[in-house]
């Protein structure tokens, strides 16, 4: 029924489009004619009636709450419902409501008086009950007082009536009817003149996770307004279908860095089919694409980015190598190991700190004598990520150095030596070890002597 109204709707349009120029045999060019006033379409009528059942709740003392009761009804009502009366009997299905408002944030009213008002949380929960399937549709919608709000309840409340799943409520339960699912409706909510509707949309069309919200997704990350995009973005990722690579690798060109970061996520997300545009994306001119798209690569896992990974340890970028650096970890190839011992010499100490975390992740004893040099790095926090890292190895080549490591300016990188000593089980360690007993530090002692127990076996 509704397909059929949909079309009628596209018919009576196009009529109009085509009667408004016509050509004149006299003058045989286009001519503007005013083109007839189309009649009213009568409501369409759903043989279904429906019960509301609705609890409300307010915070504000001596105040009526939002009539939430009279507007779901007039929406209702107005997508073609029959709503019953609330002490009747006879209907098809329940709709209940639970609606309370709540004390929100404080707001001082004035900047110097000491007047302190309070905003205005809404949550609204939405059931409906079919007499014969039980449950078919639950919801529940969020508002609140904005940050910046000069009307604390009334803001509230006007967040509220934008919320997408309230705003489209009537259409919403129609297609829960119709079709069995919201998703037409989100769908025709996307060109909603109000942006934190089409959020909304989008947000819930990612959540459902519908194929068929594919293309206008992809056509959301063409809008104007940069929330819209980085919605569409995320709820692309979300779904996963191959068909967003392209339109996703071009968002990764966008003006503003978190719909580039959001882009890049989904891509990561979507998988396998990304790994090409992303490794392509390596080569941009603009450092915060190739930032996004090293991480992505990271994420994906897939081995083919391993070499374009390694030659992006030699970016102009501190950020990119950086990320370059945790996505070889992360990937944990044995080729990117010789390039990340070289990269225990970058200028960045947040470079070398993530080559040697990344060495330790993948475990290769070619990296223990280069581990043990990065023991006398002038950063603390790459030194204590290569006592870590030799921990992990477990080479008995690193006992003497982190022996040394008992000794370390730096009572984390103390403590750190001597639960790792304690891990390998070397005795050569024991002397180093009961030395550190006497530690100024708390932890370190107790590392020590959990150590020593560890060695000693008891």
């Amino acid at each position: 029924m509704k397909r059929w109204l949909m079309i009628g709707l596209v018919v009576v349009a196009l009529g109009g489009v085509l009667a408004a120029c016509v050509t004149t045999p006299e003058e045989g060019i286009l001519q503007e004619e005013v083109a007839p006033t189309p009649q009213e379409e009568p409501p369409l009528t759903i043989n279904v009636s429906i019960k509301i059942e609705a609890t409300l709740y307010t915070w504000r003392e001596g105040e009526q709450p939002y009539d939430i009761y009279s507007a779901i009804k007039q929406k209702l009502e107005e997508a073609g419902f029959d709503v019953v009366p609330q002490e009747s009997t006879s209907y098809d299905a329940t709709l209940v409501i639970d609606y309370s408002e709540n004390k929100g944030s404080s707001y001082s009213l004035t900047r110097l008086g000491p007047t302190i008002a309070y905003g205005t949380n809404i949550k609204c929960t939405l059931r409906l009950n079919d007499k014969i399937q039980g449950l078919i549709f639950e919801e529940k919608i969020y508002a609140s007082t904005p940050d910046e709000s000069s009307a604390l309840y009334q803001d509230a409340v006007d967040d509220f009536e934008d919320e997408v799943y309230f705003k489209y409520m009537g259409d919403i339960i129609a297609g829960i009817f119709r079709e069995g699912s919201e998703v037409s409706v989100l769908i025709l909510a996307l060109a909603d003149e109000d942006t934190n509707t089409q959020c909304d949309a989008v947000r819930a069309l990612g959540e459902i996770g519908d194929k068929r919200a594919l293309e206008p997704l992809i056509q959301a990350l063409q809008d104007e307004d940069a929330f819209v995009r980085e919605e569409a973005a995320e709820a692309l990722g979300k779904i996963g279908d191959a068909r967003a690579v392209e339109p996703l690798t071009q968002a990764l060109r966008d003006e503003y860095n978190f719909v580039t970061a959001r882009a890049a996520e989904a891509l990561g997300k979507i998988g396998e089919p990304a790994v090409e545009p992303l490794i392509q994306a390596l080569k941009d001119e603009n450092y915060w694409v190739r930032l996004e798209a090293t991480e992505a690569l990271g994420v994906i896992g897939d081995a083919r980015a391993v070499e374009p990974l390694i030659q992006a340890l030699n970016d102009e970028d501190d950020w990119v190598r950086h990320q370059a650096v945790v996505s070889l970890g992360k990937i944990g190839d044995a080729r990117a190991v010789e390039p990340l011992i070289q990269a225990l010499n970058d200028e960045d100490d947040q470079v070398r700190l993530e080559a040697v975390r990344a060495l330790g992740q993948i475990g290769d004893t070619r990296a223990v004598e280069p581990l043990i040099q990065a023991l006398n790095d002038e950063d603390d926090w790459v030194r204590l990520e290569a006592v870590r890292a030799l921990g992990q190895i477990g080479d008995t080549r690193a006992v003497e150095p982190l022996t040394q490591a008992l000794q370390d300016e730096n009572w984390y990188v103390r403590e750190e030596a001597a639960e790792v000593l304690g891990k390998i089980g070397d005795t050569r360690a024991v002397e180093a070890l009961t030395w550190a007993l006497d530690d100024t530090v708390k932890n370190v002692r107790e590392a020590a002597e959990e150590a020593l127990e560890k060695i000693r076996g008891y």
